[in-house]
């Protein structure tokens, strides 16, 4: 029997769901450990999770905030969702086969339908917070201003997630006049200005190419002597550190801006905590992970002991370097609120994690988020 071939549409929908259930495969052990051990707790980070976004959303909508008020509103959000969309961008825009789709005959619209699509798909961690701020503002405007916001912002990141610089400034451009007082007239003409410098980048001929880069000696020497590890961690997990990194900053901001919205006299933030939690997770697998795939690579190199001596203080020394800053800088905004024994607990956290994940151990994956999670609560004063 004639079956069809796939369209370009339902390829990219099959990738999109084995890519996020591949990706889910780990992380759904540790929901279902905290499901049945702090269920309480899971729903009060979910709940601070979407009133911070509420309130940072009606912060935008409301016209007694100063055009300073508005751009920051505008900054956060552009730096979440691009975090998000940069995370997600395997699953979201399938990098990896362009090239092999570029040589088809695809209709560009078909592939700014599916960017589009699915971008909108991995924003929903922030679908909840945008419909509570709507069915509470319920005015034209407000509807208007969230609609601008929501998808100016998309097209910027798809236009730097793909590469095209260019056709991206004239869209950030018009994301910055959302700070002036709402008024539909401007606020359709940033929507449509983005629109269209999305829709030019989809055109053929959009990119140009980049003569490669020249090395100096010194990056040459230093390469070497780290055993090929920096210039791998600045090519191929790039990303993953920049999205790791990306996620601790974000924490950081959040403790921050709930210390901006707290009344006088509340009780702290305890940024020290939660930073130091996400820090914890999110750098714990990074040695491992870095050793592991730099030893598959260049699997030639591995037997031969100076070359593992030589990546052994990159691999472990810079996610240590990147976790200590993260907690310096967590510690001088928390302002003595956390206890003294934060670092200490996230530090034993850490280094434990990072030998559980380089022995192999499976049972980290879920453990040291779950051990994070009750630290967090414990040190945070929630139980």
């Amino acid at each position: 029997m004639y079956r069809m071939a796939p369209t370009y549409y339902q390829l990219r929908r099959l990738h999109f769901r084995t890519t996020i259930k591949a990706w889910l495969r780990g992380i759904d052990k540790a929901l279902l450990a905290f499901a049945g051990v702090l269920p309480i707790g899971i729903l009060a980070v979910l709940a601070v999770f979407v009133l911070v976004q509420v309130e940072v959303l009606r912060t935008l909508l409301r016209a007694e905030a100063s055009p300073g008020q508005h751009l920051a509103v505008i900054a956060a959000w552009q730096f979440i969702t691009f975090v998000l969309l940069r995370a997600l961008r395997e699953a979201v825009l399938m990098p990896k086969a362009r090239t092999f789709f570029s040589s088809l005959p695809i209709r560009s619209t078909s592939e700014l339908q599916s960017d589009v699509t699915f971008a909108l798909q991995g924003y929903s961690l922030l679908w909840p917070a945008i419909a509570w701020v709507a069915y509470t503002a319920p005015t034209f405007t407000a509807w208007l201003t969230l609609a601008a916001l929501v998808f100016t912002s998309l097209c910027a990141n798809l236009a730097m997630l793909r590469a095209r610089p260019w056709h991206s400034l004239p869209i950030l451009a018009a994301l910055l006049t959302l700070a002036l007082p709402p008024r539909p007239f401007v606020l359709l003409l940033a929507l449509a200005v983005a629109v269209f410098a999305l829709c030019l980048s989809y055109l053929p001929g959009s990119v140009r190419v980049a003569p490669p880069p020249r090395a100096g000696n010194f990056v040459e020497r230093l390469s070497i002597r780290s055993g090929l590890a920096l210039p791998f961690l600045a090519h191929d997990l790039r990303s993953n550190v920049l999205i790791r990194v990306g996620f601790i900053a974000g924490s950081l901001a959040a403790c921050m801006l709930m210390t901006a919205l707290r009344t006088q006299g509340a009780a702290g933030t305890r940024s020290l905590v939660f930073v130091g939690a996400v820090a914890t997770v999110a750098l714990y697998a990074l040695p491992a992970l870095w050793r592991n795939t730099l030893l598959t690579r260049l699997h030639f190199l591995a037997g031969q002991a100076d070359f593992v001596s030589r990546m052994r203080p990159s691999v472990y020394g810079i996610p240590a370097l990147l976790f200590a800053v993260a907690m310096l800088v967590a510690a001088f905004f928390d302002a003595g609120e956390s206890a003294r024994a934060t670092p200490a607990v996230f530090g034993t956290l850490f280094i434990a994690g990072v030998v559980a994940a380089r022995c192999g151990v499976q049972i980290a994956s879920w453990l040291v988020p779950l051990l994070s999670f009750v630290a967090v609560l414990i040190l945070g004063g929630i139980l």
